[in-house]
């Protein structure tokens, strides 16, 4: 049903041109199917096909390379404010298409306006920094480095990786370990490729 609103299936992902360059994208995470019901966990996204390419340039060892990934995600129901669309309850009732329909007009009537307002590097580095990461978008610090650097280039991006290191400076938890290998990985990156 998504295909009739202007979706497309690329590489196994369901994507919605945008702008040159920008693309939404759904995902419907799934659990607890039994032969009478199931759950789907509808996810909103936008892709920024600059940022992406620069994030695996970074790191060409990560296997999204090959496949549209979201720079950024929400939940349905998040990006409502609407906590009964965080999940939809799909059941083998003969209702499938009506349910199915009405997940579908969800995305359209909240998902395309999120990804269209938020298709632009200004949205995606408000998404990714402050307290408005809710909830947290996977890999945030590291998207947020990388659209630093196509937003506002070489030096920026290496004081701000930089900033980020200080702050773990000492820590030796999994989480600034983790950090650290990213930071390693960006001001090498950064150094390849400086102009």
């Amino acid at each position: 049903m998504l295909k009739e609103v202007g979706f497309q299936r690329k590489k196994g992902r369901t994507v919605l041109p945008l702008y040159e360059g920008w693309q939404g994208w759904v995902g419907l995470n799934s659990s607890g199917w039994t032969p009478r019901d199931g759950i789907i966990y509808p996810i909103i996204g936008v892709i920024c096909d600059e940022v992406q390419s620069t994030y695996y340039d970074v790191q060409p060892e990560l296997p999204g390379r090959n496949f549209p990934t979201p720079t950024i995600t929400m939940p349905l129901g998040y990006a409502a404010d609407v906590p009964e669309l965080r999940q939809w309850i799909f059941t083998n009732d003969g209702t499938v298409e009506k349910q199915a329909a009405d997940l579908t007009q969800a995305v359209v009537d909240i998902g395309i306006p999120y990804m269209r307002r938020h298709a632009s590097l200004d949205a995606i580095r408000k998404r990714l920094s402050g307290d408005n990461i809710r909830p947290t978008p996977f890999n945030a610090e590291e998207k947020l480095a990388v659209t630093i650097l196509v937003q506002d280039g070489y030096e920026a991006a290496r004081a701000h990786i930089k900033a980020e290191l200080a702050k773990i400076s000492g820590k030796e938890d999994p989480s600034s370990q983790y950090d650290r290998k990213f930071a390693e990985k960006f001001l090498a990156y950064l150094d390849r490729t400086a102009r």
